[in-house]
């Protein structure tokens, strides 16, 4: 085994290990995206074997700066999309009830404002730490959970496109874009959600009230598995 798997078998075990009561994303019932039957098995991706991770590969994810610096390679996904339109879900805000964002200049943003931020906005301005400093102009919510869940969708909606010479697979969705159910390239495992949306707003709704703990699981993921 070389040092690169073993980092990567390292950092799915921190994945599990690192935050929260059983882990956010760890915790959840075999009957979901982290299940048996789909790509993030959490027995697999603990034990760090992946005998049968996405059918015998592992995941492949390119990261928030990668997406933020290539929106020509979005594919499915429109550069002037909201958050709100894939997670019907305001962004994560900063402050006691976690709705507080401002823009550049110091002005409040109002409901209106926050649910039109787009995916590309809030990749462009990630920082804030967890409220306590300068939040001007930054949009990436505590943790930068927004920004980690932003690329998350854009994975999960480029699944089997190969975009700068690199794979993405990470399946979680019924059917992708790209490879059908059933495809002979190593990604053939079927998720459960029926939709991009349905999977963005699964993970706005995990996050609510463990945001930085769910940035981070999702950091881990991606640390762990970078395409």
């Amino acid at each position: 085994m070389d040092n690169n798997e073993k980092t990567r078998i390292s950092s799915r075990r921190k994945f599990l290990k690192r935050t929260t009561a059983g882990a956010i994303l760890a915790s959840l019932p075999a009957a979901s995206v982290w299940g048996q039957d789909s790509l993030i098995a959490g027995s697999i991706v603990a034990s760090g074997t992946g005998s049968d991770f996405a059918g015998g590969s592992s995941i492949a994810l390119l990261s928030p700066g990668y997406w933020k610096n290539h929106t020509q390679e979005w594919g499915i996904v429109p550069t002037t999309a909201s958050y709100y339109s894939y997670t019907n879900k305001k962004p994560f805000g900063y402050g006691t009830w976690g709705t507080l964002m401002k823009d550049s200049n110091g002005d409040v943003l109002s409901d209106t404002d926050m649910q039109n931020l787009t995916l590309l906005k809030i990749l462009q301005n990630p920082g804030g730490g967890n409220g306590e400093g300068n939040i001007k102009g930054k949009f990436a919510g505590p943790g930068n959970i927004n920004c980690y869940i932003a690329e998350m969708i854009l994975n999960a909606a480029n699944h089997g496109r190969t975009v700068s010479g690199q794979l993405i697979n990470f399946p979680v969705l019924f059917d992708s874009a790209n490879v059908g159910f059933g495809s002979s390239n190593g990604t053939s495992h079927r998720g459960l959600f029926p939709s991009l949306n349905a999977f963005a707003n699964y993970l706005h709704t995990s996050a609510i009230g463990k945001e930085t703990a769910m940035a981070q699981e999702l950091e881990a993921l991606l640390n762990g598995n970078h395409a």
